[in-house]
């Protein structure tokens, strides 16, 4: 409930009503649908918030800053460090450890695979060239992601706090962007799980949200202050 705001009864229809909008948005995202059907959908869910849903939902917008602060373009983001775009989309580098690892694991492997079968030259080249076509094929087309979704599993199977990690990472930017007014899309807690929810390897797994209004002020070069805030304080929880 917004400050000064009186709590009111959930409307369990209307939810269910968002959460299907939401599905929606998520789902055209993943399909690669026009970016209007994925704004559409969001728009419609951001109106049930302010009709159907206003004062309904405890919390929502409680952290939201109450004084509007300057406009920052693009500049002097850039001058800071900031890549804007990204924000509510930062890429998960924790896993380089394991990317390396494995590396050696299938260079030690297929060392003693080729001496085990007396491999000839023209087999090693084979198998170099399928190994390197798989590895294109995933990069161009689902941007890594089969190869995050291996990474991910087993960083997530042989390290416990890796795994408890990533559910407090991804449950931090869920409740700050819930806090200060940002609507959670979706979320995912594992890249495989991304892959078994959404039925392909090219959707980064966590949190995304209906950020469609902040990427219009980013594409206009001007970011009010008050959005910035917002979205800072849900990269850094």
């Amino acid at each position: 409930v917004r400050p000064g705001a009186t709590a009111q009864a959930v409307d369990l229809p209307s939810l269910e009503k968002l959460d299907a909008l939401l599905d929606q948005a998520i789902s055209a995202e993943v399909d690669g649908a026009p970016s209007e059907v994925v704004e559409n959908a969001e728009a419609q869910a951001l109106r049930l918030l302010d009709t159907e849903l206003s004062g309904r939902l405890p919390g929502f917008g409680t952290g939201d800053a109450q004084v509007e602060k300057r406009e920052y373009t693009l500049k002097d983001l850039a001058e800071n460090g900031i890549e804007a775009a990204k924000l509510l989309s930062p890429q998960d580098t924790t896993l380089d450890g394991v990317r390396q690892g494995l590396s050696i694991a299938l260079a030690v492997g297929g060392a003693a695979l080729i001496i085990l079968l007396r491999l000839t030259f023209m087999d090693l080249v084979l198998f170099i060239l399928a190994g390197t076509t798989g590895f294109l094929v995933d990069q161009l087309v689902n941007q890594g992601g089969l190869e995050f979704t291996i990474l991910d599993t087993i960083g997530r199977a042989f390290n416990a706090e890796y795994r408890n990690r990533v559910a407090m990472h991804e449950a931090g930017h869920f409740l700050v962007a819930y806090l200060v007014g940002i609507l959670p899309k979706a979320y995912t807690l594992s890249a495989l799980d991304a892959v078994l929810r959404y039925k392909s390897p090219g959707v980064q797994a966590g949190c995304t949200f209906c950020d469609k209004a902040f990427q219009a002020e980013v594409a206009t070069g001007t970011i009010k202050g008050k959005s910035l805030d917002r979205v800072v304080c849900v990269a850094v929880a």
